[in-house]
């Protein structure tokens, strides 16, 4: 009882509860070897690629294809596949894409990320076969690259989590998957990149060494804000563990970290 007459429950703290070895002398830990971990489990790229999809997202691999659809048509029309199209032109085709993933309007935004992330997705639906399918998104995730396309997905990433923490947004939002949507295809894309990138071997051609150093380097550097990328997903899992109505993409987010 304190001194106003209110009974107060006294909570043990834990280095009381825990008995103390007094017998560990603190010089024979120098003596413990150190351990050296290499990160090395990963899998194939097509199975890493695979496991940042959940089923109930199938039905967006169909949209991802026609927002494409819809903005190669209006852009070039005809009939000729992605392949068939120049080096160029794809580059053009992309940054048109950039541009409009840069709009105000968020369902013009999400369709033109949504063609992004078909490309990097390697134009699948065009596909005979799986070597075909590598191939085409390995050649996009390098053209989206060269167009400044993470520096401007990280900059997608960081509206959209602005977006997300503000109190009114997470009171209404996020009530199934289409509330995030967005925010989904952006770390799908990032995820997609990176996981490329991290598959490169030291005998791949001198274009894929370097996109790998020059990604690496942006990573590991300050973004606009003054801060590591790694510490923004930080960040936002904290942010959607603490958001008052699931689902949220906090596996996608774990993978990507």
């Amino acid at each position: 009882m304190d001194p106003t007459g209110v009974v107060r429950r006294v909570i043990n703290k834990p280095r009381d509860i825990i008995p103390r070895n007094t017998t560990i002398n603190p010089d024979t830990l120098l003596d413990v070897p150190e351990f050296t971990f290499i990160y090395n489990d990963a899998d194939t790229i097509h199975a890493e690629i695979a496991e940042l999809y959940t089923y109930s997202e199938e039905p967006e691999f169909v949209w991802n294809a026609e927002a494409f659809n819809i903005l190669f048509q209006a852009k070039y029309g005809g009939n000729k596949k992605w392949k068939d199209y120049s080096k160029d032109e794809k580059i053009d085709f992309i940054i048109y894409l950039l541009e409009q993933c840069e709009l105000v309007d968020r369902t013009r935004r999400c369709q033109a990320m949504r063609a992004i992330l078909y490309l990097v997705q390697g134009v699948f639906y065009q596909c005979s076969d799986m070597d075909e399918y590598v191939l085409n998104a390995k050649e996009n995730v390098l053209l989206l690259y060269t167009c400044d396309g993470v520096h401007i997905f990280i900059d997608l990433f960081n509206m959209e989590l602005n977006y997300l923490c503000n109190e009114n947004n997470l009171k209404t939002a996020n009530k199934n998957l289409s509330d995030n949507q967005e925010m989904r295809v952006i770390i799908s894309i990032l995820y997609t990149i990176i996981e490329y990138a991290r598959q490169i071997n030291e005998d791949a051609d001198e274009q894929w060494i370097n996109f790998q150093k020059l990604l690496k380097h942006e990573l590991s550097h300050p973004n606009d804000n003054d801060e590591l990328f790694a510490s923004t997903l930080y960040h936002a899992i904290c942010v959607f563990c603490n958001a008052p109505s699931p689902p949220l993409p906090i596996r996608k987010l774990l993978l990507l970290l």
